[in-house]
């Protein structure tokens, strides 16, 4: 089978995969641009307000490990399909929250959802990446960094025209779910997937090179945090 025919048949599960990184883009950069909304809207300090940021800290941290053990049972593209429609629906959960404490709840299940959609896609990206046989990845990457983009902008269009944070992050919700359900018919017949294992385990003990690439990870993604808690307060 020559690279132009096999390229071909992994064309849509390429495209359903770029929605997926698409709509994480979009729900991530949304958020960013509510949080000093929910602050306001709820009357909260910023000592307060952080418990929420924590909290989707937090929730992303236990929604890694949950997804590797998803994709070991279901295989990479049957649980990112499955954790897009969960994370989709997840957007919108924070504009609906009446308090601190609710939001803190919210916050905790969009950064779950979040954490295990981002190892489920890229596991099923990395798997299109492996039979396309070229270094692809980084166009689903380019994909969450404009749905980041859009995200945002859609966001502030909702602002300047005198909508709420849940007007916005509801039509979000609703326009991520049919950008989902696109994907799952694209990816339905697509055969390709990362291996699973039933009897995988959801945890396994990094070697040394890992555990150097991750902390180098945690550095860029610490200070690209510290730079947008920044901006949010100016």
């Amino acid at each position: 089978m020559n690279d132009f025919y096999h390229r071909r048949l992994l064309r849509a599960p390429r495209i359903a995969t770029t929605l997926i990184f698409l709509v994480q883009g979009m729900g991530i950069g949304a958020w960013a641009v509510c949080v000093p909304t929910f602050r306001e809207t709820l009357g909260l300090s910023n000592s307060s307000l952080s418990l929420s940021l924590l909290a989707f800290a937090v929730g992303g941290l236990l929604g890694m490990p949950a997804s590797a053990w998803l994709v070991s049972r279901l295989g990479s593209k049957s649980a990112t399909m499955l954790l897009a429609l969960a994370y989709g629906i997840c957007i919108v959960l924070p504009a609906l929250a009446p308090s601190l404490f609710t939001l803190v709840g919210a916050a905790l299940l969009f950064g779950l959802s979040k954490g295990a959609v981002d190892v489920a896609m890229n596991t099923f990206g990395a798997a299109i990446q492996t039979n396309w046989r070229a270094p692809i990845m980084s166009s689903f990457h380019a994909a969450a960094s404009s749905g980041g983009f859009f995200g945002a902008v859609w966001i502030g269009v909702v602002f300047a025209n005198g909508f709420g944070a849940f007007t916005g992050l509801l039509i979000l919700t609703l326009v991520s779910l049919v950008l989902v359900g696109a994907a799952i018919r694209l990816a339905l017949g697509a055969d390709v997937d990362a291996a699973h294992d039933q009897n995988a385990s959801a945890f396994a003990v990094p070697s040394s090179a890992l555990m150097g690439i991750g902390s180098l990870c945690f550095l860029v993604l610490l200070i690209e945090g510290a730079i947008s808690e920044e901006a949010k307060h100016h």
